[in-house]
């Protein structure tokens, strides 16, 4: 395991390494987030002093109300953001490429930290530690993650030994009707609580997909991973045109109580999100 923490620290140390400079004379840090996933894992690796700006869907935990908002998801307000003086930015990706060009001649360090899978939530909470001058704080966030990670995959190999994993259809929007595919992080949690995605050989990320597909797959799970805004979610499957003969739907076996953020926001909640569906999994399959 720790050979593991080791690895994700060695590739945060190489992305933060020009961070370094900003912490010469002693002066703490000042550090903006343009990402609701990244402003999580700062408060979780208690860096939160730092926090001097956030975008406005940087909205958990609540003390987060009291940081300046500075601009939008990836898309900072250059005249909020230089009021807050920040010397690193942190996103997982900016809407135009320039942005990074911009804030570099400024002297600001810009991380980008994709987090779409287990292995760079590790790798962001790794160059996050090694920004802030905080390593041992990360590795000790990473050990704690991998040990609930493997946890959760011991509970869940005894509870489905000898029975076949449920076969789960995500949806993540239902106009048009659209699911996760193998290469999403919500794949990786579905896999991990105990299901098999019925979407997992699919090619694009979130594909659109016809109902006659879901309706073949005749799933035993039906996960919603959002709340449409004008019905509820769980009566809106069942007036679908054949969806009535579907396993999870004859069955009773839809799941639509776990918050969306612990689903579908790839920061340190996630592994909450898979333990819930564990749950859920093992409740519905009894």
């Amino acid at each position: 395991m720790m050979t593991s923490v080791r690895s994700c620290l060695a590739a945060g140390l190489l992305l933060a390494a020009t961070c370094a400079n900003a912490a010469d004379d002693g002066a703490t840090v000042r550090l903006v987030s343009l990402a609701p996933n990244l402003t999580e894992l700062v408060y979780e690796l208690e860096l939160e002093d730092h926090l001097v700006g956030r975008s406005s869907a940087c909205d958990y935990p609540a003390a987060v109300a009291e940081v300046a908002v500075v601009g939008g998801f990836g898309r900072p307000n250059w005249e909020a953001l230089w009021q807050v003086r920040p010397d690193v930015v942190i996103a997982t990706d900016l809407e135009k490429p320039g942005v990074r060009q911009q804030l570099e001649k400024r002297g600001v360090t810009v991380l980008l930290l994709p987090c779409e899978s287990w292995d760079e939530l590790r790798s962001a909470a790794g160059a996050l530690g090694a920004a802030m001058n905080e390593d041992e704080r990360a590795a000790r966030w990473v050990e704690r993650l991998d040990k609930r990670l493997a946890a959760l995959r011991e509970r869940v190999a005894e509870q489905w030994a000898g029975r076949d994993p449920p076969r789960v259809y995500v949806e993540v929007w239902g106009r048009p009707v659209t699911t996760a595919g193998g290469r999403t992080f919500l794949h990786d949690v579905v896999e991990i609580a105990g299901g098999r995605n019925v979407g997992g050989d699919l090619r694009n990320r979130y594909p659109a997909v016809s109902s006659e597909w879901v309706i073949r797959e005749n799933p035993e799970v039906i996960l919603l991973a959002y709340m449409l805004a004008d019905m509820q979610a769980v009566d809106a499957l069942g007036k679908r045109i054949g969806w009535a003969t579907i396993d999870a739907i004859r069955n009773d076996r839809v799941i639509d109580h776990i918050a969306s953020d612990l689903l579908l926001r790839p920061g340190p909640r996630l592994i909450d999100g898979a333990e819930q569906l564990a749950d859920a999994f093992l409740d519905m399959m009894r």
